[in-house]
This record gives C-alpha cells, structure tokens and sequence, in this order.
C-alpha cells in the first residue's frame, strides 16, 4: 500500500479496545484521601511515619498515570526508548496545483502546449499502465492505433481492435473501492482500424472476473487486413516487471492530434516538483510512545530477542510506569485468540471522540478546530457556488484534493 492508501481490502483489521475504562481511573486527590483516612484509622499511636494530608497526595500525584507517562515522554524525547516517539505530519494534497505541475512537465516533454486528459498521482491503475506497456512494450501509439511489433511479423498493418482486464477472483473480493478499477480517458476501443474511424466517444470494455488468473493481465485484441480479408487475434501480457504497491505519477495528455501517455514512480524524488505539491504540514500534537508487544507478527518478548537491543531496552523503559514489560507482553499473548494473525499490537495514550470528561472535551474541539483551520479555505453558505464549481473543475481533471495526517514513530504508521 503507498502513501495514499489503497482500495483494495488487505485485512489489516485494526480493533482499538481500552485497557482501563474512565470509571477505574481514580482520581489521585481522592486516592490520597481514602490512603490518609486509612492510615490514621488503622493507626493507634503516632510515629515517625504517619504520612500528612499534603503528604498523601504528593505521593498520588507521584504515582498517577499522567506523572509515569509524562516520564515516560521525557525520557523518550531524549532518545532513551528504542522504538522513539510517535510524530506527526499534514499531507496536503492540493489537485488544482497538481494539474498546473503535470501539464508543465508534460509541455516540457512534448516541446509545446499541451492539454491534460488527466493526472493522477497514487494507487496503480491497470487501465492506465496497459497503456503505458502497450506504448513502452509493443511500440503502440495512440493517434495510429498500431502495433508495429505485430505489423512486422504478418507484413501488414495490425490495429489495436480492443484491450480488456482480466482479474482473478481474490481481486474482486478484496476490492473495497470501485475506483481501483477505473478506466480514465478514452475507452480501449477507441482509436481507428481498417473497419472503424477514431471514435473518442466509444464506451469502455468491462473488466472480466477469471477464475483462471492469478494476477491481474491483459487481454488485447488485434486486427487486419490481408488480402481483403480481415484477420483477427489476441494475445495476452501482465505487470511483473511493475511494483504495484508504488505510487504512481500517471498522465494522459493531447497536443497536436497526438494522444500521449506518461508513468513515474512519485516518492523516489525524480519528481521534485510533483512531491512538493503534497507538501508536508506542521506537526500536529505530540503524543505519548507506544507500549509494544507485537510487532511484525512476532512476540517481542519470546526468548529468542533476549539479547537484542529492542528487547532489553523495552524492559528497563517501561520500568518508569511500574510495567515489567515482559511479563505483561506474555500474558497479553496468552489471553489473545490467533496471535498468528495479528501483525501488530501496541498500547497508546489517546482520547475517546466520544468523551463526556469537561477536559478531554476541550482538548477534542481544540484539535478538531485545528484541523478545520489546515483547510484551504474556509466553506461558509455564500462560498456554495464558488465550491461546487471548484468541486466539478477537479471531478473533470481526474484529480482530487485532501488532507491525510501521517503519525508514525521509527517502526509504525
């Protein structure tokens, strides 16, 4: 999955289950109070160590959960936790921007002016990648509609009739968004062969559910003329040779009669001015570490990790919130169900959205309203034409804005 997420289901099922409910948080004031009243109940002389009231709730707020995890922050702020503090960042993405970028590095290619049929940056698209092998591949051109590679070989000129996409079952179920099998622009069937002229208003082909396949691939249909005769064939190609969990730049442009397409990896900084379009944000908030107990579907505290750096450093950290890490990690994977399956398990410090606490409801409109402000603009009722208009501006660029935050600390997003 890359940057942008995906829309297909991974069965990453993520399950956020509190460990201690707001009613077994005990108030450290309160504990000092029933701790002094029962000191001084059970006590019938006096002596050197009967604790004051004042006394009493120092020690309380000492042994309160925010005191062990602020020290628990403090100490990983400076570099003493293995797996570091979590951060975070604002991924903007700005589509209109995105479009003046690609059509320049598109005009830059071409040598002139040039008209974006669309510009995606994120999930790989088979339909648009069929293209891009079929242009890189097999030497096929949009406006010619030929295939010279298999012109050569029946010493005639072979059209491209059709292409369809085969995808095996597994991929149909797993898909959670209809979108991962858009096909943008012009329909497959759309340029011209020795039966049909160009029609850029042709419909798209469906894509086919095989049982046979074990991979998305490509089925491409061909045809000519030979001797008056019209022949027909197919052959079929995959993505092997593509990373299909990289992000991708992935442009149809037009110029001059010619219909043209482009594909780059985006991340690998090849693109510089396309990644500063989504540029990264001010830090939102801080946050506590994460408590680890799993990681990459493997018990940190097995036996087997003992000696490592990770290992022993966990069990001396949490020492600071009175947790003997080990012991808890194990009993944890005793009471959890097909540990095989899980991949990741840690504990955080987060805020229910749901809170009725005066002080946990400040914070969540605090943090909401920040977030509100990261907006590009602020939507208010007489803005309403302005935003539709803007909204169906980008629709038909083929392109979308947002706003992702990222929090991730050195092992985990």
């Amino acid at each position: 999955m890359g940057l942008f997420g995906g829309k297909r289901k991974t069965y990453v099922y993520s399950s956020a289950s509190r460990m201690i409910e707001d009613e077994h948080i005990v108030n450290s004031n309160q504990s000092a109070v029933t701790e002094y009243l029962l000191q001084n109940n059970l006590q019938t002389t006096t002596t050197l160590k009967e604790m004051s009231i004042v006394d009493c709730m120092l020690q309380a707020a000492q042994n309160s959960l925010p005191t062990k995890w602020g020290k628990a922050y403090r100490n990983a702020q400076s570099g003493n936790y293995f797996y570091g503090l979590p951060k975070s960042s604002v991924l903007l993405r700005e589509s209109k921007d995105l479009n003046e970028v690609l059509t320049r590095m598109m005009e830059n290619i071409a040598q002139q002016s040039v008209s974006l049929v669309y510009g995606r940056v994120g999930e790989f698209n088979y339909f648009h990648m069929a293209r891009q092998k079929l242009t890189t591949t097999y030497g096929w051109d949009f406006a010619k509609n030929e295939l010279p590679t298999y012109s050569k070989q029946v010493g005639a000129t072979v059209y491209l009739e059709n292409f369809q996409l085969h995808y095996p079952p597994e991929t149909l179920d797993d898909v959670v968004d209809d979108d991962y099998f858009a096909q943008w622009g012009y329909s497959a069937q759309a340029g011209r062969t020795q039966n049909r002229p160009q029609n850029l208003e042709a419909p798209h082909s469906l894509a086919i559910e095989n049982p046979s396949a074990i991979t998305p691939f490509v089925r491409v249909f061909y045809t000519y003329d030979q001797g008056g005769t019209t022949k027909n064939g197919s052959f079929d190609f995959g993505f092997d040779e593509y990373d299909t969990t990289q992000d991708m730049i992935m442009v149809c442009y037009a110029y001059a009669g010619n219909i043209k397409f482009f594909s780059g990896k985006f991340g690998t900084g090849e693109f510089p001015e396309v990644e500063r379009v989504f540029q990264t944000g001010e830090t939102m908030g801080k946050f506590y570490p994460r408590l680890y107990a799993r990681l990459n579907n493997q018990n940190l505290a097995d036996r087997s990790h003992r000696d490592t750096d990770a290992y022993q450093n966990s069990q001396n950290f949490w020492n600071c919130i009175d947790v003997n890490w080990s012991e808890w990690v194990n009993e944890l994977h005793k009471n959890m169900e097909d540990t095989d399956s899980i991949t990741q398990t840690f504990v955080a410090c987060m805020v229910p959205a749901n809170s009725k606490d005066p002080d946990c409801i400040e914070y969540l409109f605090k943090y909401f309203q920040r977030l509100y402000k990261t907006r590009d603009a602020t939507r208010t009722k007489t803005d309403q034409e302005s935003y539709l208009s803007r909204q169906t501006d980008l629709v038909c660029n083929n392109a979308r804005d947002g706003l992702t935050i990222v929090i991730e600390d050195k092992v985990y997003t």
